[in-house]
């Protein structure tokens, strides 16, 4: 248990630096106000509180997932725990079958995706070194990141979407009551 948590250690270090740098830039970028910065902070900030859960998950799943594609030697049962919570608390706030499919879909594709690299390294560093193993090795792993980026902007256009749709509904209904 304690090697786990200790496997843990460079992730909570890797996120907290990117707070810091992604704090610092949002900073920076609030000291002149122009239409387009705040038309796109705007959209942040129409979001219902269940979307911005929403929207914290999917993005901390796309850094749990790429930091261990990356960092594949601290990969360990306690990662795919982590994907499993992450998921089923995005699946709980969500209340979208769309989005209730695709979680699941997209998490299950991730977590196996980040086994059979774990795997791949295993048997390059344990095993028998290959050039050729190696290289797929690479590929397998862009390719994993390539997918983890597109499922991430998928699900933020799906809450994006969402939020747009009870906007219109909430129009419709304000129409009927007035």
């Amino acid at each position: 248990m304690i090697t786990s948590l200790k496997n843990l250690y460079p992730f909570i270090v890797f996120i907290g630096i990117v707070f810091i740098l992604l704090s610092i830039v949002l900073y920076i970028s609030t000291f002149k106000y122009k239409k387009k910065k705040l038309k796109f902070l705007a959209i942040f900030a129409s979001l219902s509180k269940r979307n911005i859960i929403l929207l914290s998950t999917i993005i901390l799943n796309f850094l749990i997932v790429v930091y261990y594609s990356v960092q594949i030697k601290y990969f360990s049962n306690i990662v795919i725990y982590l994907i499993i919570v992450n998921a089923v608390i995005s699946v709980i706030t969500a209340l979208n079958i769309h989005m209730l499919i695709s979680t699941i879909i997209y998490d299950t594709i991730s977590i196996i995706s980040l086994k059979i690299l774990s795997l791949v390294y295993n048997y390059l560093e344990n095993i028998y070194y290959n050039k050729l193993t190696f290289i797929l090795g690479i590929i397998f792993l862009l390719l994993l990141n390539v997918y983890e980026i597109y499922v991430t902007f998928r699900q933020v256009e799906i809450v994006f979407n969402n939020k747009e749709r009870n906007l219109k509904w909430l129009k419709i209904i304000m129409k009927l009551i007035i």
